[in-house]
C-alpha cells in the first residue's frame, strides 16, 4: 500500500485515472487479495475512489477542496500549536531545532537534491512543531491532511491542476 500511495502523492497515476488491478499486481508484484486491501485502505483514506462491482479510480481534486484542506490544516495547527507550547520542553524544542537543521541542510539548487528527501523533512519539521505529550491523535490528523495537501502540491507542481478542474 506504501508504494501506491506514493505513487498517487508523487502524481504516477493522473487524477481520476481508472486503476487496473491486473497492471497494479504486475507493478508492484503483489497478489489480488494484499492488492484489494490496499485499495480498500486507500479508498478509506481519500486516495483512491472505490466503485462497488466497477474498480478503483485516483480520486479527483479540485479548488475546492484543496482550500478545504488548507482551511483544515491551518485550524488544527493553531490549535495543536498552542497546545504544543504550553505543554513543550526542552525535548520538543530541541526535537524542532533538529528538524529544522536537517531540513535546512538540503539545497534546492543542487544537482543532488532530492525532492522525496526534502519532503520528508518538511513535514518532519512541521509535524515537529506539534509533537508533543498527549498530541499523537491530533498529529496524525495533522500527517494524513499533510499528505493530502502534498497530492495537491505534486499536482500543481506537474500542471495537473486547472481552475477549470474542479471535479470532485
Amino acid at each position: 500500500m506504501c508504494q501506491i500511495r506514493h505513487d498517487i502523492l508523487c502524481g504516477e497515476f493522473e487524477a481520476g485515472q481508472k486503476l487496473i488491478l491486473s497492471e497494479l499486481k504486475e507493478r508492484y508484484q503483489v497478489g489480488g487479495t494484499p492488492l484489494r486491501e490496499a485499495m480498500v485502505q486507500l479508498s478509506w483514506q481519500k486516495y483512491v475512489t472505490m466503485k462497488p462491482q466497477k474498480g478503483f479510480w485516483v480520486a479527483d481534486v479540485s479548488l475546492d477542496e484543496l482550500r478545504g484542506i488548507l482551511k483544515t490544516r491551518l485550524a488544527l495547527g493553531h490549535v495543536a500549536l498552542q497546545d504544543a507550547i504550553k505543554k513543550g520542553d526542552e525535548a520538543w524544542e530541541l526535537q524542532i531545532l533538529t528538524a529544522f537543521h536537517k531540513l535546512n541542510r538540503l539545497d534546492p539548487e543542487s544537482i543532488l537534491f532530492d525532492y522525496d528527501e526534502w519532503e520528508l523533512r518538511h513535514k518532519e519539521f512541521h509535524l515537529s512543531l506539534v509533537a508533543c505529550d498527549g498530541s499523537e491523535f491530533i498529529r496524525e490528523m495533522i500527517s494524513h491532511i499533510y499528505d493530502q495537501q502534498e497530492r495537491y502540491r505534486h499536482f500543481l507542481l506537474n500542471a495537473r491542476l486547472s481552475p477549470e478542474k474542479t471535479v470532485s
